[in-house]
């Protein structure tokens, strides 16, 4: 088996799929975290390590060694490694769009958590609220409910499934008025718990690190 290592910031935010993903499978990795304040400023640590990323940028991940960066590739790679990539292409392709679906979310939850000018910060949550969140959380359940299987693709959970828990589950440290958008959506409810009932992720709730994001 390969030795895994992971390289993020102790946030949950892009890389939490990636732990879940690792859990589910039952595949050990090295979990490595560098300390932020509270102030989410880049702290020295990561100063320091910046130049060595590919790209300047973490999550990093290493396969015995070898890098990837880039946080939806290191989640297909995953995902296909541990049979939860979708089972044809096409199903592969639909994950793909739901984690760039979800990246596009996940940087504006990112511009509006760290905007410090409170206009600024009230128009983006806005934003948020009443567009991005909005329509994503419309189609997850259109696609949900059209599906019958209870899972975003096909009849066993894939990274998509990860995808939707983990908006859920980082908005509940951010914003608990956007995730009572969430009761409107019964079928989304219903993945979210479906996902947290798995062991494996039940589990990892229970025992990971607490962070403010």
């Amino acid at each position: 088996m390969p030795k895994y290592k992971l390289t993020y910031f102790n946030f949950r935010a892009k890389g939490e799929i990636i732990r879940l993903l690792f859990k589910v499978a039952g595949v050990p990795f090295e979990d490595f975290r560098i300390e932020v304040g509270a102030d989410l400023k880049p702290p020295e640590d990561w100063l320091k390590l910046k130049p060595k990323m590919p790209f300047g940028q973490i999550p990093l991940l290493e396969v015995d060694g070898k890098e990837l960066v880039q946080t939806i590739a290191i989640k297909m790679y995953l995902a296909r490694e541990f049979g939860m990539a979708g089972e044809s292409s096409f199903d592969q392709a639909k994950a793909l769009m739901w984690l760039e679906a979800g990246d596009d979310l996940y940087n504006q939850m990112s511009a509006w958590v760290k905007e410090q000018n409170p206009d600024k910060k009230e128009e983006l949550k806005t934003n948020l609220k009443t567009v991005t969140l909005k329509f994503f959380l419309e189609y997850l359940q259109k696609t949900l409910s059209a599906n019958k299987s209870g899972y975003t693709i096909g009849d066993k959970l894939t990274v998509a499934d990860l995808l939707a828990f983990q908006l859920r589950d980082w908005l509940s440290t951010v914003g608990e008025d956007m995730t009572a958008m969430y009761d409107s959506y019964s079928d989304v409810q219903k993945l979210y718990a479906k996902i947290g009932a798995i062991p494996a992720i039940a589990d990892w709730l229970k025992k990971r690190p607490k962070t403010a994001l």
